[in-house]
């Protein structure tokens, strides 16, 4: 499956230029998939205790939490298929992910990214796409689905 975009957006050409990146990145875009390699699902299942995500409150401002499992333990995000990954979190209250899920089920689409760090090899895979499926409980127990478009190792 190739790759969904087209070029960079204008914010990151921007960087890019500050960076004096531009040409070295001008077409580093054709990296990002739009599917998960079966590396990046076996990575996200089975090494990752923890990973940060970032979601968009309602005035589309970004908010960082650290989303893990109840145990602390790998094995709390499970990809069932190339452009699923699902969460089974335990959050605590205050976390801004919590006021972003009230906005889950409106006309738009609950957008979400992360990026998951194996420390003792310093890898790392991002993904991004937004959440098709959201239940918790009073306990703060957390599921997501999440269908990823955009991959990148």
């Amino acid at each position: 499956m190739p790759t969904i975009l087209n070029g960079w957006h204008r914010g990151e050409r921007v960087i890019h230029d500050k960076l004096n990146l531009s040409e070295s990145m001008a077409t580093a875009f054709n990296l990002v998939q739009s599917y998960m390699p079966d590396q990046h699902r076996i990575f996200h299942s089975h090494n990752l205790p923890f990973v940060p995500i970032t979601t968009l409150d309602a005035e589309g401002r970004p908010w960082s939490s650290i989303i893990a499992g109840a145990s602390g333990k790998p094995g709390f995000i499970q990809s069932p298929k190339e452009n699923l990954l699902t969460m089974d979190v335990k959050m605590w209250y205050g976390d801004p992910l919590i006021e972003n899920f009230k906005r889950f089920g409106k006309a738009e689409k609950t957008l979400i990214a992360g990026i998951g760090i194996d420390f003792s090899n310093r890898r790392r895979n991002k993904f991004a796409g937004h959440i098709t499926k959201m239940t918790y409980d009073d306990d703060l127990h957390v599921h997501l689905d999440v269908e990823v478009n955009q991959a990148i190792g």
